[in-house]
């Protein structure tokens, strides 16, 4: 695969000294797979030069978790926020951090502003997801319109501060796009219908459950703006998506749907900048 993963792991029910064990165990696994793709091991009949990483909160002030981390041989982590939980002292825990920004009203030129390498966009903002109990975290950034709205004006100049700010800090850092739930049966990497959902109103009483056509519907969206020498589609670096298959094969497949109907954007042929595919969760 030419696909770039990221781990996402749970963090009910687990103590700091399992996340570590946990942490080491796939993280050389997941590293050493990796390596025989990349220099023709075992693994000889792919092709890809990916990066594997993980995305989790358990690593939040774990200072022995994030030394197994560093250790494991993985490329990149992330925990859903826009800076790391503590001050680490392997220097690797900032070094190979994915800053998020987990909706479109969860920053400010100053979180944009990071010397991040990456920088992740919105947090599965085709999807409602409100708290599991009362009190609890908002699982998805689209349970709120602003973001759901993929066509939205507000939502594309949100976009636009976002790489323009976070460009001008680190002129050579990668923008990875919006991440997708991609909740849609139908399999069609949000390439689906989106009229609904820009009028979508995604409250408890009246709300979509997810956006087919989303990140299509936001990327004419955002390619109607600059981000400096680009439009604001073609400064994305990465597509990301998440899948929550419980079969191979089934994952395969939804890559798979990704790489051909994203086909133009991921290997340039439009004229556009070539893009990599991410799955991170």
């Amino acid at each position: 695969s030419t696909e770039d993963c990221s781990i996402a792991l749970p963090d009910a029910g687990m103590n700091h000294v399992a996340a570590a064990s946990l942490l080491l165990a796939i993280g050389h696994a997941a590293a050493k797979s990796l390596s025989q793709t990349r220099e023709g091991g075992s693994a000889k009949n792919h092709t890809g030069t990916g990066l594997c990483g993980i995305a989790t909160a358990l690593l939040d002030y774990n200072d022995a978790g994030m030394h197994s981390f560093c250790g494991s041989g993985l490329d990149f982590w992330w925990n859903w926020g826009v800076t790391p939980r503590k001050a680490y002292s392997d220097p690797c825990a900032a070094a190979k951090f994915v800053p998020m920004i987990w909706g479109s009203d969860d920053h400010t030129g100053e979180l944009a502003r990071t010397n991040a390498s990456w920088l992740m966009g919105f947090n599965e903002p085709d999807l409602w997801g409100p708290p599991a109990f009362p009190g609890g975290n908002y699982l998805s950034s689209g349970s709120f319109p602003w973001n759901f709205h993929c066509g939205s004006q507000e939502l594309a100049k949100s976009w636009q501060q976002l790489v323009t700010e976070f460009k001008a800090t680190n002129p050579s850092g990668r923008v990875i796009s919006p991440s997708m739930a991609d909740a849609d049966p139908a399999d069609v990497a949000s390439t689906g219908e989106s009229a609904a959902c820009n009028a979508s109103p995604q409250t408890p009483q009246e709300h979509l459950p997810f956006c087919s056509g989303w990140l299509k519907c936001f990327k004419e969206s955002v390619m109607q703006l600059q981000c400096g020498a680009t439009n604001c589609w073609e400064a994305i670096d990465v597509l990301q998506f998440h899948t929550y298959e419980y079969e191979a094969q089934l994952a395969i497949e939804k890559i798979k749907s990704w790489e051909r109907l994203w086909a133009e954007d991921l290997s340039g042929s439009g004229g556009g900048a070539k893009k990599s595919l991410w799955v991170t969760e």
